[in-house]
């Protein structure tokens, strides 16, 4: 059957995979995923809707361009249906990705009777991907982005440092610490 105007389900994604489903990825610090929607519709009275598999029910959403809040990481998969059951119909699939979290974190280490070097320890960490980079700020207006900086500080007192770690799915996390440097 020949459909005049034409009608195409189409779903933009952070990839498009090799079967034509739309990959969208998110870091689980955010998982809110915005369903953007470039679908060709012949007019205001096409029917359309979404499909997204969540692990214990199938989530159905009528918005065109729907934001949704996903339960945590993993892969979830879903469709965007327009005229189902007709033959000018379409439907796009989509694979929702979202990232396990990173959790930024360091210890300190310094000789307290010297006025010498302090030791930062990166102790961040993530499921199954890698850290990837590092963002160190000491505090005193200088940084650092190696894994495990040493730094000195020209006068004690109390510092906040601050590191920001990014895993190789470019999600990441900040922790911020108090250290006293006497």
């Amino acid at each position: 059957a020949s459909c005049d105007p034409l009608v195409s389900a189409q779903v933009e994604g952070d990839t498009i995979l090799a079967d034509a489903t739309a990959l969208i990825q998110a870091c689980s610090e955010d998982p809110t995923v915005s369903l953007i929607n470039t679908s060709l519709l012949s007019s205001s009275s096409d029917e359309y809707y979404w499909e997204i598999e969540l692990p214990d029910t199938l989530l159905i959403l009528d918005d065109f361009e729907p934001e949704l809040t996903l339960p945590g990481p993993g892969v979830y998969d879903g469709q965007f249906i327009i005229n189902p059951g007709v033959s000018c119909g379409d439907t796009a699939r989509i694979q929702i990705e979202i990232f396990p979290e990173v959790e930024a974190g360091f210890s300190v280490f310094y000789d307290t009777c010297l006025a010498g070097p302090v030791f930062f320890t990166d102790q961040s960490s993530v499921d199954n991907s890698e850290i990837v980079e590092w963002s160190w700020t000491f505090g005193d207006q200088e940084s650092d982005d190696g894994q495990n900086p040493t730094h000195i500080y020209a006068e004690p007192g109390e510092f906040n440092v601050n590191l920001i770690a990014t895993d190789s799915n470019g999600c990441s996390d900040a922790l911020l610490q108090n250290i006293g440097y006497f």
